[in-house]
């Protein structure tokens, strides 16, 4: 048991951050406390946090990308139509399309920089995907509804490079949900 030094309460010791945990040093507030006093900081810092961030994540480029994939893959749920009401979903596009643009405007290098780096690794993809977008702006080929779903706003999806024509289209929430790995042809309309 610890007291904790703001609110004055008696906890159990798993209620403390630790401070060092090889030497067994734990915080003298409690994690609730300690949010609290997180949150009035951030709120009296806003610039100073987000100048942090920014530094740490451009100078932590590769560990960054790791930790959003790491989540995305333990986080299944958010991409899961069957376990989410239809304005849930509604509500999770709509994040994620401000979440993606405000990326791009704080970090254009970064939001930049794995699509490059993929089109170098994956040059028959990056080509497959240009030529689908040629001929979609040329108005060849008609950009369908997500197969899963029926959302108009989709993506193409190769499954074969050699064939660019050939896409599946899904929105965005399939699409990501198809790249983990959590559907597939058999959850098609």
């Amino acid at each position: 048991m610890k007291t904790c030094k703001k609110c004055g309460k008696k906890k159990k010791l798993d209620n403390f951050y630790f401070i060092n945990k090889e030497k067994g040093y734990k915080h003298s507030y409690c994690k609730k406390c300690l949010r609290e006093i997180n949150k009035e900081w951030y709120e009296n810092n806003k610039e100073k946090a987000r100048a942090y961030c920014k530094k740490w994540i451009e100078n932590n480029k590769e560990k960054y990308l790791a930790l959003i994939r790491k989540w995305q893959r333990e986080h299944p749920e958010f991409h899961d139509r069957n376990l989410m009401p239809s304005k849930s979903l509604e509500k999770l596009r709509e994040a994620d399309k401000r979440y993606q643009k405000k990326k791009r405007q704080l970090f254009p290098e970064i939001a930049a920089e794995p699509k490059r780096r993929w089109a170098e690794e994956h040059p028959e993809a990056a080509k497959s995907h240009a030529m689908l977008n040629y001929a979609l702006k040329k108005k060849w080929i008609k950009r369908l509804p997500c197969w899963i779903c029926g959302r108009k706003d989709s993506h193409g999806h190769h499954e074969d490079y050699s064939k660019p024509m050939e896409a599946i289209w899904l929105c965005s929430i399939h699409h990501k949900r198809w790249h983990l790995g959590t559907i597939g042809r058999k959850d098609m309309l």
